[in-house]
């Protein structure tokens, strides 16, 4: 049928993507030159979609834009789409003459975290560039419909392409006895009597332990707690352990995060920080099997090699 379709602008109206579907499980509305097609069992999919002749019924415009879906389906299957990596040394973003936002090169974006205490506090360093939250975001403006896949790797690691495993609850604390060898590391097995804090005095016993199952526990000040979804990796070279913690703060419910490094004389050295609160660096000596978590009870016993 012969018309004065002279193009179409189709943009999300919410996040949810739009998909094929039947004509009875929509609802087409107009709005000037544009149409509103939204869909009635998914209240939060809808698409503004137009300029629409005139004269096309409401049959037609759905018929337009679902046909659109199913070749842009049939498409994919005949050509399979391949992520494309920027290779080391070239850049990965860029921002454009006259503009205030960086965009990114590729489909693949590698590059370094700087963890702050608060979300306003982390940069994400990419090529030599430092970006605050904010302008991290912006390199999405403009992919709205797109699907990501975010996966964390050491800093070392960053130009390998990592082995996934799919499955498992990384995030719950496990029970005595459950064996899960992607979450051990031997070396940090055992009791750490935290001998010295940055901005916590430890007051009485200060302990860190990580057992044999992916958890664990740490007690200091005011705060006792377990310690979940311990991930084993290396920071600076060094082995290391990134972990989760959830307990009492102060007689309070707390929780937050944290991480470790065994340095090369052999104690621990970290930062601990607590859920929209303090942060502290602390260093902590490994106690002997005899020596129990109740052993160097005082004051900041030791001091930092």
């Amino acid at each position: 049928m012969a018309s004065d379709f002279k193009g179409e602008r189709l943009a999300s109206m919410r996040t949810k993507r739009p998909y094929p579907t039947t004509f009875d499980k929509v609802r087409v509305t107009r709005d000037g030159d544009y149409a509103d097609i939204q869909y009635l069992d998914d209240e939060g999919c809808g698409v503004h979609f137009g300029p629409v002749p005139k004269d096309w019924t409401d049959e037609q415009v759905f018929k337009r834009h679902n046909d659109g879906l199913l070749a842009t389906r049939a498409m994919r299957l005949r050509h399979p789409y391949f992520a494309r990596e920027i290779p080391a040394g070239k850049p990965q973003i860029r921002r454009e003459r006259q503009s205030a936002y960086w965009n990114l090169v590729g489909d693949v974006l590698r590059g370094g975290i700087d963890a702050g205490d608060h979300p306003e506090d982390l940069i994400f360093e990419v090529d030599d560039e430092d970006l605050s939250l904010n302008e991290f975001a912006s390199l999405f403006l403009g992919l709205g419909g797109w699907g990501f896949r975010l996966v964390v790797v050491p800093a070392d690691e960053m130009l390998r392409h990592p082995r996934i495993k799919v499955g498992g609850e990384p995030f719950r604390h496990r029970d005595p006895g459950e064996e899960t060898e992607d979450l051990k590391d031997s070396r940090f097995t055992g009791n750490w009597r935290i001998t010295e804090m940055e901005a916590v005095e430890p007051l009485g016993p200060a302990h860190i332990k990580f057992d044999r199952h992916g958890g664990g526990g740490i007690r200091f000040a005011e705060v006792k707690a377990k310690l979940g979804c311990c991930r084993y990796a290396s920071r600076e070279g060094r082995p290391s352990v990134d972990f989760s913690w959830a307990g009492t703060n102060d007689g309070d419910r707390g929780n937050g995060r944290g991480w470790a490094l065994i340095r090369e004389d052999g104690t621990l050295e970290g930062r601990f920080l607590i859920q929209g609160g303090d942060a502290s660096a602390f260093w902590a000596r490994k106690e002997s099997a005899a020596a129990g978590p109740e052993a160097g009870r005082g004051r900041r016993e030791g001091t930092r090699a």
